[in-house]
């Protein structure tokens, strides 16, 4: 809203004719927002170089364990894109959803990104599973471009299954790979940790138990930060 005011005083001072910004504004405010509002959303550290990743190759794969935030990184680039102009569209059924397909599509000369989540299954490999690689590979191999972008979130465990790999290094569509967003980091887990439990007394012997534990066990940090209830 602020942004049409500051066009339409535009016109009024100047006489010039703001039809077509006006349109503009319009056009890209058509879409609600990808990323709902939440004053508790901790942003990762790895959410700019990942959107830089996109830019570059207009195309970001993040895969994880469940909770390890994929989904909230995804949507958080996409809503800073979309409020830089990009129309985005989310799906997650590639097949079914025709719209979706066929959106990067369009002949219009617009910035576009598509959001694919869990596109192989949200618990288990779907049965379909070859047909959606084979759909997504035609996606990636003929419509990315400058203004045409695609992010897909996939879980790890269903990835390995859907590719047969036993390590995601292995799993490449149209020969790019998965990025992990797992937090192995205990620096960044604890930021996480007081950002949702504070710096009280309690809170830091809690975490400082919880840090004995990451030391004693093959787990990667987030798998026990999603346990004790933080959504990031």
């Amino acid at each position: 809203m602020n942004q049409m005011l500051d066009v339409v005083r535009q016109g009024r001072d100047s006489g010039e004719d703001i039809t077509a910004l006006i349109r503009e504004i319009l056009k890209n405010k058509r879409f609600s927002r990808v990323l709902p509002e939440d004053k508790s959303f901790y942003k990762r550290d790895s959410i700019d170089i990942l959107k830089s990743e996109l830019l570059q190759k207009n195309l970001l794969l993040l895969t994880g364990v469940p909770f390890s935030g994929k989904t909230y990184i995804a949507k958080t680039i996409a809503q800073e894109l979309q409020d830089n102009g990009y129309y985005v569209k989310l799906t997650d059924n590639i097949i079914e959803d025709q719209e979706a397909y066929y959106f990067l599509m369009s002949p219009e000369n617009d910035s576009r990104l598509l959001l694919i989540e869990d596109p192989f299954g949200h618990i288990g490999k779907s049965e379909n599973y070859i047909q959606i690689r084979d759909k997504i590979e035609g996606l990636i191999r003929d419509r990315l471009s400058i203004n045409r972008k695609v992010i897909i979130t996939s879980r790890l465990d269903i990835l390995l299954d859907v590719f047969q790999k036993k390590q995601i290094e292995e799993c490449k569509i149209q020969g790019n790979g998965w990025i992990n967003t797992s937090i192995s980091s205990k620096e960044e887990a604890e930021k996480i940790w007081l950002r949702f439990y504070g710096e009280s007394d309690e809170s830091l012997q809690v975490f400082e138990r919880l840090k004995r534990s990451f030391d004693h066990h093959d787990e990667t940090v987030f798998w026990k930060l999603a346990r004790c209830g933080i959504s990031y």
